[in-house]
């Protein structure tokens, strides 16, 4: 059971960001409305594009080298978290777009958050998986507590965000006993180049799934925004769940044969059908008749074709990855990538969010098809 433990707090804290993410919006928009929730989205949507890029690979690269140098893990962090602190100079273009408050919470926010996201290497290799959860639980009820017993207001909202950061930070940083290792300060561009092709998989990933956001933020309301967002994060939640599937194989899927790995994902895709189904009923319940974001119901089937492909590939990936053929992972998902941006820009006047949904659906059976030759 102790060895259990920690797995099962892994697989809850690994899912709790984007179920809080989901609360939050949820909330944000039954309580300030969909157009105020849309502004809140615009500057997110920003602030969240600076981090992913200061956060260059880290966790993945930084988990590698603890394993080859456990008793430099705190030497590798700090020279790893210093190198990169300095992209976070790009975060300052926020005052271009933004007025100088609202700029200026936005930055510390992105700070905040960078210095928090961080520490999940340390958190990973020592399994602190309770008190990230516990963390992101104490965000997660300052956030809460600013939306209900605030007035809409931008800056306020953001002042939650930094407090909830805030918090978080200083709690896992006690957690991990941050204070008590030597920090080095040194400046590395090896950092940079030894994790490019960690950023380069992640770059190309969080591409595919928060282009259309961006594109849906650009052309359309603040009010279709906001019922986007929650909508599009409900499914990608529902996604997530092929991934967490194959957790009681993590171990061994690199050593099944290819007969194994087949059996293994016949039954995913089985049950993968009724899993979906039973997750959109259940998203169509909430967003229709409690958030009352009024979406069409063939958006949902469209939803649930966007998120099928996952389910279907799921091991399509571990197949390629044991032969060495990580290129044609990230050639599959450029292609991808590319529909959705042509795809989305040429539908969304026309065809508004039927355009990105259609864009995002084909994207996905394409890379599907793409998976399954080369697998064949």
């Amino acid at each position: 059971m102790n060895k259990l433990k920690p797995a099962l707090f892994n697989i809850i804290r690994a899912y709790s960001t984007s179920v809080f993410n989901f609360l939050i919006a949820l909330f944000g928009i039954k309580v300030y409305g969909k157009e105020n929730w849309g502004e809140v989205v615009a500057v997110l949507l920003w602030v969240f594009f600076v981090i992913f890029f200061s956060n260059w690979g880290n966790q993945e690269y930084l988990l590698r080298k603890y394993s080859r140098n456990p008793s430099k893990i705190f030497e590798l962090f700090s020279k790893n978290l210093f190198s990169r602190s300095f992209l976070l100079i790009f975060s300052f273009l926020i005052f271009l777009f933004f007025p100088f408050k609202i700029a200026f919470l936005a930055c510390t926010l992105i700070f905040l958050i960078f210095f928090y996201n961080s520490l999940n290497s340390l958190v990973i290799y020592h399994q602190k998986f309770g008190e990230q959860l516990f963390a992101e639980s104490l965000g997660l009820i300052v956030l809460l507590l600013t939306i209900f017993f605030f007035p809409f207001n931008i800056t306020s909202i953001l002042v939650g965000y930094c407090l909830a950061f805030f918090l978080k930070l200083t709690f896992l940083s006690i957690s991990v006993q941050l204070w008590r290792e030597k920090i080095v300060f040194e400046f590395s561009l090896k950092e940079f180049t030894n994790a490019n092709s960690f950023f380069l998989i992640g770059l190309i990933g969080w591409l595919v799934s928060k282009t259309d956001l961006y594109i849906v933020s650009y052309f359309l309301p603040k009010t279709t925004l906001s019922s986007y967002q929650i909508f599009i994060t409900a499914f990608l939640m529902l996604q997530a769940l092929s991934g967490l599937m194959l957790l009681p194989y993590n171990k061994h899927l690199y050593r099944f044969n290819k007969k194994t790995i087949n059996k293994i994902q016949q039954k995913i895709t089985l049950i993968s059908i009724p899993i979906v189904a039973i997750g959109t009923l259940f998203i169509w319940l909430v967003l229709e008749f409690i958030v009352k974001i009024n979406f069409p119901l063939y958006y949902y089937f469209l939803g649930i074709l966007i998120v099928l492909p996952h389910y279907f590939s799921a091991l399509d990936y571990v197949k390629l990855k044991k032969i060495y053929k990580e290129k044609k992972i990230i050639t599959f998902n450029i292609v991808g990538f590319l529909i959705v941006v042509i795809l989305s820009f040429l539908l969304v006047t026309p065809l508004g969010l039927k355009g990105i949904l259609f864009s995002l659906c084909l994207s996905q059976w394409f890379i599907l098809v793409l998976l399954k030759y080369t697998n064949k």
